[in-house]
């Protein structure tokens, strides 16, 4: 009779020792989850193989549009991309920041004009925009977004 009690037992115990577990929280599309997702650098190192194929990128968020969340900057290492959203058709948090995160999306290179590099700037709280320039960034188009989260159990 001991034994009935003892395999349920120790695998509720198992469960509730588990420190951490990777959860998250996806914006716009179902990821996909088939494809394996590759880093920012590895994504854009291969940019002229993989243009214009819908990939999976990981990366860190270092900032977030702070009016609505229409954007994001994903960095790895020295490399970044911003990611707008498809047909502007979802957002994201604005205090994103600092979370790992994946997007599923087109990445290409592209020119950002300078009324667009001081839209951005004023999106992500600059309030002196005369110093931006328009410059060649990477961008992403992105159909789903994932930011993961460790939660505690």
């Amino acid at each position: 009779m001991k034994n009935i009690f003892f395999l349920p037992t120790l695998v509720i115990l198992l469960c509730l020792s588990a420190k951490t577990i990777a959860e998250g929280k996806v914006y716009g599309e179902a990821m996909p989850e088939q494809l394996n997702a590759v880093s920012l650098a590895d994504a854009i190192g291969a940019l002229e193989t993989d243009k214009n194929l819908p990939q999976k990128i990981t990366g860190t968020v270092t900032q977030v549009c702070q009016k609505k969340g229409c954007w994001l900057i994903l960095t790895d290492n020295d490399r970044y991309a911003r990611v707008t959203f498809k047909d502007y058709a979802f957002f994201v948090p604005t205090d994103t920041v600092n979370q790992t995160g994946t997007v599923y999306g087109v990445l290409i290179e592209r020119m950002l004009s300078q009324s667009e590099a001081e839209h951005y700037a004023k999106d992500a709280g600059m309030k002196n925009t005369e110093e931006v320039k328009a410059s060649k960034e990477y961008s992403i188009v992105a159909e789903s977004v994932l930011f993961e989260m460790e939660v505690s159990q």
